[in-house]
């Protein structure tokens, strides 16, 4: 890998700080509230025009995610990754209303999900958004979309109703699932944020259906910030107020795993998703959360039926790749379901490391 990149995206990861306003786990805040932290955060970004050379337009939006603390106001913003790889120069308008120039040096994008990440130097001082858990969000959840319709000249706040986080690995990491947003063309990269006016999402598709026989205009999606921190981890970098459960492939057969997990939630229950894969003799990470601290469980197989799993409880998976919620208790009765025991591991922010062996 680059080395660039590496040096680049560690100090983001490691230096991330958090907003110092945090709402108390339970509550919620006013509408207002959220738009007010959503309007503190959130950027413009433009590209060239292609039809009117030296002109810039507006292509899309970002959220102001973190600062790297070593190198005075280096600010990162997270954005939709398909509104900024077609483009070597940007322009960043920041809350305040300066517009910067951004060059392709100061571009990063993520391995796994459509999302990318923008680094802009200035002398000013700006809010950073406090990360929330996408895995907390349950059905009808009132989501906030804060972004700069591509049609009008200000900014546009939006609600709309959570629906289910889907585990689409092979579709960009569009997972989180959400309707009824009045979500326009040039929204891309907008942040969505939870009603505590905590970051769970960036948003990038206006109008989708999630699976044959849905309606296509019902739905719009979103990548998890969950997501995001397990792309990063992909790069070999982690954020230490985060807790990772990497997993590594030691069987003797040289047979590639298939695993998933599960953590507790205080709303959704026993939440698992799956499945990662781990190829021999290397490890797979993914990311539980956000200061996340307790039990968490796994279940792997291999292709000749081998399992791995023992002092945890059962819980439902489906066979194909999937997010569910209180697997424990779920009646496991689908025609793609099946219940498996567990192995219960204890993890606490930072990296804990388990090797399937045998």
């Amino acid at each position: 890998m680059n080395r660039y990149i590496i040096k680049f995206v560690l100090a983001l990861i490691i230096s991330m700080i958090a907003v110092v306003i945090s709402p108390l786990v339970g509550t919620t805040i006013p509408s207002s509230e959220v738009e007010n932290i959503a309007r503190e955060v959130t950027v413009l970004i433009k590209t060239p025009d292609p039809l009117k050379q030296g002109e810039f337009i507006k292509t899309g939006s970002g959220v102001i995610l973190g600062k790297k603390t070593e190198e005075v106001n280096t600010y990162y913003i997270l954005t939709a990754k398909h509104i900024v790889t077609s483009s070597k120069r940007y322009k960043i308008v920041t809350p305040d209303g300066i517009e910067r120039d951004i060059t392709n040096g100061e571009f990063i994008e993520m391995n796994k999900t459509d999302l990318a990440l923008l680094r802009l130097r200035t002398t000013k001082t700006y809010r950073i958004a406090t990360h929330g858990d996408s895995d907390e969000l349950t059905a009808q959840d009132t989501i906030y979309i804060y972004g700069w319709p591509s049609s009008k000249s200000f900014p546009q706040f939006t609600s709309g109703k959570f629906v289910d986080n889907r585990l689409l690995l092979a579709n960009e990491g569009y997972g989180l699932v959400y309707r009824d947003a009045q979500v326009e063309n040039g929204m891309s990269g907008a942040p969505i944020f939870d009603d505590n006016g905590k970051l769970v999402g960036i948003h990038g598709i206006e109008r989708g259906g999630l699976s044959d026989g849905e309606r296509l205009s019902l739905y719009q999606r979103g990548v998890s910030i969950n997501s995001f921190l397990s792309d990063v981890s992909s790069l070999g970098i982690t954020k230490k107020s985060v807790t990772y459960l990497e997993l590594c492939n030691k069987q003797q057969s040289k047979k590639e795993l298939s695993f998933v997990f599960a953590k507790k939630t205080q709303k959704n229950g026993l939440v698992t998703r799956g499945w990662f894969s781990i190829k021999p003799d290397s490890c797979q990470t993914v990311a539980i959360g956000e200061a996340y601290q307790g039990e968490v469980y796994y279940y792997a197989e291999d292709s000749d039926g081998n399992w791995w799993g023992g002092n945890g409880p059962k819980f439902c998976v489906n066979k194909e790749p999937f997010f569910m919620k209180n697997s424990d208790t779920d009646p496991c009765t689908g025609t793609n379901q099946m219940r498996v025991p567990t192995t219960k591991l204890q993890v606490s922010p930072g990296t804990t490391r388990h090797n399937l062996t045998g």
